[in-house]
This record gives C-alpha cells, sequence and structure tokens, in this order.
C-alpha cells in the first residue's frame, strides 16, 4: 500500500466506492461482495497464520479468565448480590468468549492497516456508540452478518488508536449516516423436524401430569428416539425443553441504564491497549439480558416447577438465556449435577470456547474416549449403520459466516475457506462420468458470497437444499467433508468416506494422532485435494475393493471406537442417569 489508499470495511461501504477509484483496500475478503478480488487488494484472514492463530488462541484463553473473573465482580455490584463464578460464568460464558474472539479479531486488522501509511478511510456517523444487544445470540448474529454492526465495531477501536495508538487516518470529508440494515437473524428453532415440533407438544401435555422430582432431564443432545425410550425405561416421562426453555419466552422490556452501568464499573488493572480498550467498552456492550433485564427472567425460571438430580444438555447451554439462568441458579443449591454431551463430532484439540464447558459442568462427555467416561455418542442410540443406496457423490462443505466470528482451528473467514479453489478442482479433475453424480450439500446458506462461489463452480442441480445431508446421505455411493466435525462421523459410519483438510487447520486431539495417520494411510483422510480425487477416479466403479479392504475397516473401526460411535444402545447411558 505505498499509494493513498481508501480502506473498506464491510460490503455496505462498497456503494460510496466511485467507478474510477482504483486505490481500494479491504479489511477482508469478507467486506467485499465481489468474489474475484485480488489478494493484493484485501487483507489476508488474520488466523491463516500459524503463528498468529496460536498467539491468539493463548492470548485470549487468558483474557478470557481474567474478564470472566472481573464480570462476576461487576454482576455481583450491578444486582448487589455474592454468587460465584461458576454462576456467571454459565450465564454469561458464551457470549464473552464470542466478544473477546470477534472484537480481538477487528483489533488485529486495525493493528495491521495503522501500520501502513497513506490510509483514507469514511467518516461514519453513528446514532449510538455501543454494542449492546438484547441477549448472546443477537450478538452473535450481529457481529457475523450485520454490515452496521461490524462497521461500528472497527469505528470504535479505529477511535481508539486515533485517540491513544497515534494513528493518523484521512477522514473522508462527508459523513455516512448507518441505518441498521437488513440481515437475517440466527433461528434456533430452524432444523427441528416436524416430527421433533409434534413431540414436544406431546411432552409439554405430558408435563401438566408429571410433578414427581426426575432421575434426570434431557434438555437436549439426544434424538427423539432414544430421549423416548431412556426416559421410559426409567420409569419417567421425557422433559417438556420447549415449554421452559424458549428463547422467544424471554423477557427484554428495560431499557439500556447507562447510569447504572457506570456506576458499577470497578476499577481494573490492564496490562496492554486491548485490556484498556476493553475497559472502556466491555461494560456499556453486555447484553442487556445479563444487567437491565436479568431480574425479570430470573423470577421467571425461579417459577419453574422442574425437579431433577441431573441435567443433561448439548446445546442449550450455549445461547439459550433462560436455560443458563435457571441452571446458574440450580448450581447454587448443591442437589443437582449438570451433565454436557458434546452434540457433534468435532474432535479439535483447540476449542474456541475456551474452558467454558469443563467449568460450568459437574461432567463434560466429550464423544473422545477417556479415562473419565467412555459412553456412546448420544446422537446415534439406536439409529441405523447402513445407507440404502449407492449412487451419488455428495461433498459436504463448511460453511464460514459473512463476517469473521470467534476463534477457531479451522478457516473463520471464505479466503482462508479457499471454497472457490476447491470446487474448482473437482470441476478440473473429476472424471466427466463421476461429474454427472457430484453434489454439494451445503448446510445453511446463510452467507451470500458463499452461495455465489458454488453457484458459479456448480449447476443449480448440483446444489441441495439446505439441512438435505441426512436425506441425502442414504444416496450417498461416497461422501467427502472438509471438515472432521458431525456430517464426517455421519458418514464414516454408515459408509465409504473421505476427509480433506489442511494440515494446520482441525488438528485433532493428541490421543487420535495415531487414528489419523491410519486413516491417512488407508486414503480416508486426505491432505492434499489432487490426491483424494486421484483416489475418487480410480475407485468410484468398485468402492468396495477400498472400502472393505481389511486395512480400511480396521482403521475406520479403530476411529469410530475411540469416537465412541461404534456401540448404539442405551443401555450404559440409562445406568450412568439413574445413579
Amino acid at each position: 500500500m505505498k499509494n493513498l489508499k481508501k480502506i473498506i470495511f464491510s460490503k455496505y461501504e462498497e456503494k460510496f466506492i466511485k467507478n474510477n477509484n482504483k486505490d481500494i483496500f479491504y479489511a477482508g475478503y469478507w467486506a467485499s461482495d465481489l468474489i474475484d478480488l485480488k489478494n493484493i487488494n484485501y487483507l489476508n484472514c488474520i488466523w491463516s497464520s500459524d503463528k498468529e492463530k496460536d498467539q491468539s488462541y493463548k492470548f485470549l484463553n487468558k483474557k478470557y479468565d481474567k474478564y470472566i473473573r472481573i464480570l462476576t465482580n461487576y454482576f455481583n455490584n450491578y444486582h448487589n448480590v455474592k454468587y460465584n463464578k461458576r454462576y456467571w460464568e454459565t450465564i454469561c460464558g458464551m457470549w464473552l468468549n464470542t466478544y473477546l474472539s470477534t472484537v480481538y479479531y477487528r483489533w488485529r486488522v486495525i493493528e495491521k492497516i495503522s501500520s501502513k501509511n497513506k490510509i483514507k478511510i469514511n467518516n461514519y456517523n453513528f446514532k449510538n456508540f455501543f454494542l449492546t444487544t438484547n441477549n448472546s445470540i443477537d450478538y452473535y448474529s450481529n457481529i457475523t452478518r450485520s454490515d452496521t454492526f461490524n462497521n461500528l465495531v472497527f469505528f470504535k477501536i479505529i477511535d481508539y488508536f486515533i485517540k491513544y495508538k497515534k494513528f493518523k487516518p484521512i477522514l473522508e470529508k462527508k459523513k455516512i449516516n448507518f441505518k441498521n440494515n437488513n440481515y437475517k437473524k440466527i433461528n434456533l428453532s430452524r432444523n427441528y423436524s416436524l416430527k421433533t415440533k409434534f413431540l414436544e407438544k406431546v411432552f409439554e401435555i405430558l408435563d401438566l401430569i408429571s410433578t414427581r422430582k426426575k432421575n434426570f432431564i434431557i434438555v437436549d443432545g439426544f434424538n427423539n428416539r432414544a430421549n423416548l425410550k431412556i426416559n421410559l425405561r426409567a420409569f419417567q416421562l421425557p422433559f417438556a425443553t420447549s415449554k421452559y426453555f424458549n428463547n422467544e419466552l424471554s423477557i427484554n422490556t428495560n431499557l439500556f441504564n447507562i447510569k447504572k452501568r457506570e456506576k458499577n464499573i470497578a476499577e481494573n488493572k490492564t496490562i496492554d491497549d486491548f485490556e484498556k480498550f476493553l475497559e472502556r467498552n466491555i461494560y456499556y456492550d453486555i447484553p442487556k439480558i445479563f444487567l437491565e433485564n436479568f431480574l425479570l427472567n430470573l423470577n421467571l425460571v425461579k417459577s419453574y416447577k422442574i425437579r431433577a438430580k441431573k441435567v443433561i444438555s448439548g446445546t442449550f447451554h450455549f445461547f439459550n438465556e433462560l436455560f443458563k439462568i435457571w441452571l446458574a441458579q440450580q448450581s447454587l443449591k448443591n442437589d443437582t449435577s449438570f451433565i454436557i454431551t458434546c452434540h457433534g463430532g468435532n474432535h479439535s484439540k483447540f476449542n474456541g470456547i475456551f474452558n467454558y464447558e469443563n467449568n460450568i459442568s459437574d461432567q463434560h462427555i466429550t464423544w473422545v474416549k477417556s479415562e473419565k467416561h467412555n459412553l456412546p455418542a448420544s446422537k446415534y442410540i439406536d439409529l441405523k449403520k447402513k445407507r440404502d443406496k449407492l449412487d451419488n457423490l455428495i461433498l459436504v462443505v463448511n460453511e464460514t459466516n459473512p463476517y469473521p466470528a470467534k476463534w477457531e482451528d479451522f478457516p473463520v473467514s471464505l479466503d482462508n475457506l479457499r471454497l472457490d479453489f476447491f470446487l474448482k478442482k473437482f470441476q478440473f479433475l473429476l472424471n466427466k462420468k463421476i461429474k454427472k453424480k457430484f453434489f454439494v450439500c451445503p448446510k445453511y446458506l446463510h452467507c451470500s458470497k458463499f452461495q455465489k462461489i458454488i453457484k458459479r463452480n456448480l449447476d443449480k442441480t448440483q446444489i441441495k437444499k439446505s439441512f438435505s445431508f441426512p436425506k441425502e446421505l442414504d444416496n450417498a455411493r461416497l461422501v467427502i467433508c472438509d471438515n472432521p466435525q458431525t456430517a464426517f462421523i455421519d458418514a464414516l459410519r454408515t459408509g465409504p468416506t473421505i476427509l480433506i483438510v489442511k494440515k494446520n487447520q482441525w488438528r485433532p486431539k493428541d490421543v487420535l494422532k495415531k487414528n489419523y495417520q491410519e486413516l491417512e494411510k488407508n486414503n480416508i483422510v486426505f491432505y492434499s485435494i489432487d490426491r483424494a480425487i486421484k483416489h475418487i477416479n480410480e475407485n468410484w466403479d468398485n468402492i468396495d475393493k477400498w472400502w472393505l479392504n481389511k486395512n480400511t475397516i480396521k482403521a475406520v473401526s479403530n476411529f469410530l471406537s475411540m469416537m465412541n460411535c461404534v456401540e448404539n444402545i442405551s443401555d450404559n447411558w440409562l445406568s450412568f442417569l439413574k445413579k
């Protein structure tokens, strides 16, 4: 960036670019709707570098541990109570690690850009200067999908750099008035089947006649059949989750109270500029459900007549505010144990939510075997293991958000995902005969640029509907995954499957390293797209010769055994929950 460059931080700002203005530099690939941006015209993903990614993980982990303690004191002062760290971490921990990661990513963007000379940026005009949302899912929706919200985050950081770090960008004379742009909010019930919704209604009706204390309640984390079967075998009715823990029931009537927020801020020692920035902002950015609307929602969950010795959750402890507040209250009584069952197959060594789950639970049951537990993966209890047909080649792709989200050991932006390159390889190297059977199964399709890349490389008949993978899996001769999450395990336990990943992404837990080496040796895990496609071309007509080879079977069996995905009976879980 030797010449004067105009920096663009969001897709909204692209509207103000003049046609003859060639000196444009994007803060990231995500800041533009254009697919064919040259990499000299945008800042590469901050965490594409192994060194930067690992340093950020250690840095953010320390900040999380420090600020969960700071916020515990702050919440106690604000609400005039003396609850412990676990209580408040249960409620706000997920928001805090998301907030720290997303703000720090944008902080590093400004650090890199501010080190350059001759920079011009838009002059913003915001009605308010805070990142306050109603709840944690609203914050996540805004930071990953909203142009305006992201511009506000960048502006707050730029403002700090100008005031305290001698950053001197050239500001446009004309100010831009930002309005809340339309973006699709996250619907937490989006992939619930009609069957699940029907069962929830039945459970709600049955809940009216069930008043005795249960041995356990399964909030989520098990499939419908297993949930029903385990409860009935324990001589109790399934828990009516949606009756009590529905985000739409949460109360958000009170307004932002800046005076009370400021009144309860205590002075904290800071060790770097990022902490100084946090101290000037975080108390104003906390969602209202943790402050102004907390007591209203606390009183609501106190009215619930739920009694259980054990509480099991797969995902509700992430973003369901009523459940988290109720759960925090139970932690004070010491007569209810909280158990987390892993909701998916992610087995990465490094986790973007840091120690949140271990800190708030009495037991954290992951799919990976350990000395502490050896229970079958709850998702697969009583589910079939074989596919019906063997016709298609199905590709399952990891979808990034429109804007970078929290730290993860996998791509957080499209340029890091390299989806265009990935799909072009398949179009160029895959045999023509196989191409006719080649389909992509996206999960969300909430990123417009992600959609554009897929549509540019594939015919519309090759693009399946969102959340269609479980159905399409039955018709797959071979499944290709670009990530080792739940879909990879879904596919691997039912038939021929391969995984294509980068060496520096999705790094598995240490206990699984030998399994990964065995999977690589038997052409199940690939670190090269070219080698993977060559394997597909050579084995397509006789897939069983490879898949039913004794060494392949052993590699798959060993891995699934380490992931507790071999046995799918409910007996072990029932014994564990009835203790």
